[in-house]
């Protein structure tokens, strides 16, 4: 039980009389090695897209992959973008309210040919938290 991350995730909408609700997930994430790393830390972010701090992260390997979740802490207007980044150029993709959080979302290793996550935001200084799970790919 000690090398397993467990999500759980549930997502519900009402609006104009009606609800949807979908079904409580719950997912068990088998990290089968005792060598994992994990972080959990705020990152201030700036106006301008930076990558997501990943300190210790083992994510040079193919067979390595990881588990993200970031969470937007401000508390009035401030909302935070999540990009990937490529050979390409930069992606925008998702938006954090303030309270809300993007994931978890299990993330392919960092190589070559997969993205760097990147986030920025509407307001220079907000906090993100940011959660990060070595896992195999």
């Amino acid at each position: 039980m000690a090398s397993e991350i467990t999500i759980v995730s549930n997502l519900t909408h009402a609006a104009f009389g009606s609800t949807v609700t979908s079904a409580t997930t719950t997912d068990v994430v088998d990290d089968n090695s005792s060598n994992k790393r994990h972080r959990l830390f705020v990152q201030s972010v700036g106006t301008s897209l930076e990558a997501v701090e990943m300190g210790d992260i083992n994510l040079g390997a193919t067979s390595k992959g990881y588990m993200a979740r970031l969470r937007n802490l401000a508390t009035a207007t401030a909302q935070v973008t999540v990009a990937v980044s490529h050979s390409g150029g930069d992606v925008e993709f998702a938006k954090m309210l303030p309270g809300e959080t993007w994931g978890p979302v299990r993330m392919l290793g960092l190589t070559a040919s997969h993205p760097v996550l990147k986030v920025k935001a509407s307001v220079a200084d907000t906090s993100v938290e940011v959660i990060l799970c070595e896992t195999e790919a």
